[in-house]
């Protein structure tokens, strides 16, 4: 009988042991996730990384004030100066002077604008620019004459210096 008790008892030690062995290997159900519902839009895509857009061409200059002669004399030696540095680059390159003499040329549109609306109603002031900037004609004719006989008949260029007149 203690026989019989011992193997009863290790059937029952390894029915219980197995049983909590088999729970314990037993795996959870997976958690069911409930099924995509049909009326949703799928995902919106990631946004695609782009370059950023070039940045906008700055504005215009300001259109200067002339009030005298004198804000008259500045405004014109500003628009003149940068004249002569462009023929220096330029050499006697008519296409490279055309280009670059009509890009400043649009740039300073709205200073020979206001230039010529005081000239307009101050016939002196061009007589009296002519006296406070002969060194700086004179400047520009030495560098610029020899592109400009090369150059006479180069129509950008010709176009891009009646804009400045």
């Amino acid at each position: 009988m203690l026989a019989k008790l011992s193997s009863l008892g290790l059937v029952a030690l390894v029915s219980v042991c197995g049983c909590k062995k088999q729970e314990s290997d037993r795996a959870s159900p997976a958690p069911v996730e409930p099924p995509a519902a049909v009326d949703k839009a799928p995902a919106p895509a990631a946004p695609v990384a782009t370059a950023p857009p070039p940045p906008a061409a700055p504005p215009p200059p300001a259109a200067p004030t002339i009030t005298s002669i004198e804000d008259y004399n500045v405004v014109s030696l500003n628009v003149l100066k940068p004249v002569i540095e462009l023929f220096k680059s330029g050499g006697t390159d008519c296409d490279k002077l055309g280009d670059s003499m009509m890009k400043y040329a649009v740039s300073q549109e709205a200073a020979v604008k206001v230039i010529r609306a005081y000239e307009s109603g101050h016939p002196a002031a061009k007589k009296a620019f002519a006296k406070v900037a002969e060194s700086v004609v004179k400047d520009f004719l030495a560098v610029a004459g020899p592109a400009m006989e090369k150059c006479q008949d180069h129509k950008q260029l010709n176009e891009a210096l009646a804009k400045l007149e």
